[in-house]
């Protein structure tokens, strides 16, 4: 079961954890560590500890079969205040962190690490106003090409704030950041992000202000950086864009 849910209620105090918060053996997708469904939450979420789901934290790099839930899971709800991560987030089955049919008001700013198996963030049919900041280390660790795994994955969203990323962005098993069906209002690399397939993926989505890279995009075995039935204003490169194969 969960460490802490929230289903149907306001908390206004927010969500601060420095310390360790760890789920068990939950072997369902629609479980997290912290499930925050049909709620709303203002003050945010801050984690400057451990958000841990999974028996055996030393383990992560092996099989996606480890019985865990979501990290962080948010369903249907509203969170005010954004949310803030230092510390450590991980999922050894599913997602780092889950965002569905929700919205933030204010940014996902990461600087510490964030490890799921399918994603490092997953945001579906969500809004997020004030972006999302990476400056620490965001990983989807799975590694079967056949299966939807990336280190950050959009669909069907609004990221009003953009994405910008300084740190490490790695998605093992396929696409570094991928985004379909979505808006994101700008986009700026001066980090470094990997994919096994493609570092970057666009599919029917709007990047406005267009891309910006001064650091690495690099795409594993194909694409560096691969733009599919996609509208931006630009893009713009004093970094390095690289495909191999």
């Amino acid at each position: 079961t969960a460490a802490i849910n929230l289903y149907g209620a306001t908390l206004t105090g927010g969500i601060n954890n420095s310390g360790w918060i760890q789920s068990g053996p939950i072997p369902s997708e629609s479980k997290g560590v912290i499930e925050i469904k049909h709620s709303r939450l203002d003050g945010g979420i801050l984690n400057t500890g451990t958000i841990y789901s999974g028996t055996d934290m030393n383990a992560w790099g092996n099989s996606g079969y480890l019985y865990s839930g979501q990290g962080v899971l948010i369903s249907r709800s509203t969170i005010t205040g954004g949310i803030g991560n230092a510390g450590l987030i991980q999922s050894d089955s599913y997602n780092g962190m889950l965002l569905v049919g929700s919205s933030v008001a204010g940014s996902i700013n990461n600087s510490g690490t964030i490890l799921g198996w399918t994603a490092g963030i997953a945001i579906y049919q969500s809004s997020v106003s004030g972006g999302i900041i990476n400056s620490g280390w965001i990983q989807g660790r799975g590694q079967n090409p056949g299966s939807q795994l990336y280190g950050i994955q959009v669909s069907g969203s609004q990221i009003a704030g953009g994405i910008n990323n300084s740190g490490t962005i790695v998605g093992a098993g396929k696409v570094g950041i991928q985004a379909q069906n979505s808006r994101i209002n700008g986009f700026i690399n001066t980090g470094v992000i990997i994919g096994d397939t493609a570092g970057v993926k666009l599919e029917d989505t709007v990047i406005a202000g267009g891309i910006y890279n001064a650091g690495t995009i690099l795409g594993l075995s194909e694409v560096g950086l691969n733009v599919l039935n996609s509208k931006l204003d630009r893009i713009a490169n004093a970094g390095a864009i690289v495909g191999i194969s």
